[in-house]
């Protein structure tokens, strides 16, 4: 599994979906929505000429993934493109301001307002048309989706939007929502991120990739929970968080492995996760989720 990849899905593997600080910016000044003759001051030949956007405060380079480095103030951004839930290839995606041609392309410009950044996305006609596209956005410890204020068409075969989202460490436009990614990590989802921070390093954590199943006795309002395959994890590192009155009968003990178990009282009406965290204490997870009958 590839190092972005990884460590977008631990953006969006996270405890809580919760709404964030900030809102969705307008679109794109020049666009008119109804593509007839539009203009948009930054684009030639379907090329968005981002560094001319920021007056060139901002480099781009392009290695395994594209970067953006501001120097003022000191900021960077990797942008990860996505498909089918793994790193898209050139052929799948491409993440490139040049947005002319037929394969599916797009790029986030951020810009720094003096507030804060806001995220300038751009796509061609074979990006718009791929799907019905949302706006997540993500930090460490929640991911949410955000309402879409549409793409308008700019020049030619170039879309655009702005998003103003607030401090998050993520920005998504993906075919999925917030909800597909808590319950399953991101495996079908295709689009463009941008993620704030340093892309070339190791992450800090490294999320278990666990199977649990859950048996429910709505009679008895009783839980068994089964891990059934996949990584080893220290109990220590497992909690269980419920939205209702939950009381954990037997927990988990040692190292947790395939065929253990956990009992907990739970009413029909719960909805119960488990969450892990890493050793240090700064990086956390979902593994899995239960839902009763009535929640």
């Amino acid at each position: 599994m590839a190092l972005h990849r990884r460590r977008l899905l631990e953006l969006c593997g996270t405890t809580a979906v919760a709404g964030l600080a900030g809102c969705l910016g307008d679109s794109i000044p020049g666009g008119n929505g109804n593509g007839d003759d539009p203009e948009y001051e930054y684009v030639t030949d379907g090329t968005v000429d981002y560094p001319e956007m920021v007056d060139g405060a901002a480099s781009v380079t392009t290695e395994e993934i594209v970067n953006i480095e501001y120097e003022d103030p000191e900021a960077s951004f990797g942008l990860q493109p996505i498909y089918e839930g793994e790193t898209a290839s050139d052929d799948q995606l491409l993440v490139q301001r040049d947005l002319s041609g037929e394969t599916m392309a797009a790029f986030i410009g951020p810009v720094h307002t003096g507030e804060g950044f806001e995220f300038h996305v751009f796509a061609n006609e074979a990006f718009i048309e791929f799907g019905d596209w949302n706006v997540l956005t993500g930090s460490s410890q929640s991911i949410d989706d955000h309402e879409n204020p549409g793409f308008e068409q700019l020049e030619g075969p170039v879309y655009g939007m702005v998003l103003s989202p607030g401090e998050v460490d993520l920005l998504a436009v993906v075919d999925v929502s917030a909800e597909d990614i808590q319950n399953e990590g991101g495996e079908s989802a295709t689009g463009i991120a941008i993620l704030s921070g340093s892309m070339g390093s190791e992450p800090e954590a490294t999320v278990p990739q666990v199977s649990f199943g859950f048996d429910h006795d709505i009679d008895a309002e009783q839980l068994t929970v089964q891990h059934e395959g996949g990584d080893n994890v220290e109990a220590s590192q497992l909690r269980f968080e419920a939205d209702t009155e939950t009381t954990v009968e037997s927990d988990f003990a040692g190292t947790v492995s395939a065929g253990d178990t956990a009992t907990l009282s739970v009413p029909s009406d719960a909805t119960v996760r488990i969450v892990w965290t890493s050793t240090e204490e700064d990086h956390s997870a979902t593994l899995a989720k239960w839902q009763g009958p009535d929640a």
